[in-house]
C-alpha cells in the first residue's frame, strides 16, 4: 500500500499556481491595427489589419476600428 504525502502534493499544486500566475502577463495579446489599403491594380479600397494581397498597399493608418474611422493603436 502506497501512502500519500498531502505536503508534497500541496507543494506541487502551489508550484504550479505560482507557475500559472507569473505565465499569465506574458500571455496577454494587444488588437492589431486597422489599415486602409488600396489597389494598385483597380480601383478599391478597403479596411483590413492584414494586407489583402501583394497588389494592395496602405494608403492610410493606424485606426482602431475596423470601418478605419477612429485614428490610433487599439488598447
Amino acid at each position: 500500500m502506497k501512502t500519500r504525502h498531502p505536503q508534497s502534493l500541496r507543494a506541487g499544486v502551489a508550484a504550479l499556481a505560482l507557475v500559472a500566475l507569473t505565465a499569465m502577463p506574458l500571455a496577454r495579446a494587444e488588437p492589431a491595427p486597422w489599415y486602409l489599403w488600396v489597389s494598385n491594380t483597380a480601383d478599391g479600397l478597403i479596411c483590413a489589419q492584414i494586407s489583402p494581397g501583394e497588389d494592395w498597399r496602405v494608403l492610410r493608418g493606424p485606426f482602431r476600428d475596423g470601418l478605419c474611422r477612429k485614428q490610433g493603436v487599439p488598447g
